[in-house]
């Protein structure tokens, strides 16, 4: 078997753990993704995991198909806004947590730090996101600051923060990932911008 579908068998394993209890990821426990729809838990998930660069309705038929029966545009909206902030990222730690870490002289994990801007959906209502229109944007735009750890030896992210873009703290995010990195695992080398941390 190929390592590519190594992967993709731990990824899907990951995902279908996570779907085995969506409760802990619904903002209302207990009725959130509890009834028989068109498009449940493990299929929001998989929408957000496969989704390209097209508009949502053809995201919809390309994942369901290009049939009546494909859910519309408003359930998908109805089925993201039931997802904790939390659920991708427990995605990714489960995800993470299936694979061999790639040590150091057999101690020593390597782990590069940065952070970069995105932009999301326009929304000027939105004040901790919106920036004013500019020299570079004449309407106005919304951002968004992700901040991520980043295994080099396994050549894959292990952690992520994302912050609002008119509150990005590239230092205080990632303090908080360095705090979770050393509460388990083996000792870490951080390389970022303020420099090298060691964690014993």
């Amino acid at each position: 078997m190929k390592n590519s579908d190594v992967i993709k068998a731990l990824l899907l394993a990951a995902v279908n753990e996570i779907a085995a209890d969506p409760g802990k990821y619904a903002v209302n426990p207990g009725r959130d993704f509890t009834r028989n729809r068109k498009m449940g838990f493990h299929d929001t998930l998989m929408m957000l995991l496969t989704m390209e660069a097209d508009c949502i309705k053809e995201e919809l038929y390309r994942y369901f198909g290009r049939t009546t029966d494909a859910p519309s545009k408003a359930a998908f909206y109805r089925q993201r806004r039931k997802l904790i902030n939390d659920a991708l990222a427990n995605l990714l730690y489960t995800f993470n947590s299936r694979l061999q870490k790639k040590l150091f002289n057999g101690k020593y994990q390597f782990i590069a730090c940065d952070g970069s801007a995105a932009d999301i959906f326009r929304n000027p209502d939105d004040a901790d996101t919106f920036f004013e229109p500019n020299g570079k944007s004449t309407r106005g735009f919304n951002q968004v600051h992700i901040n991520a750890f980043y295994s080099i030896l396994d050549r894959r992210f292990i952690d992520l923060v994302v912050q609002p873009g008119r509150k990005r703290n590239e230092y205080a995010a990632f303090c908080g990932m360095v705090d979770a990195a050393g509460k388990s695992g083996p000792p870490h080398h951080i390389f970022c911008r303020y420099g090298l941390r060691f964690l014993q």
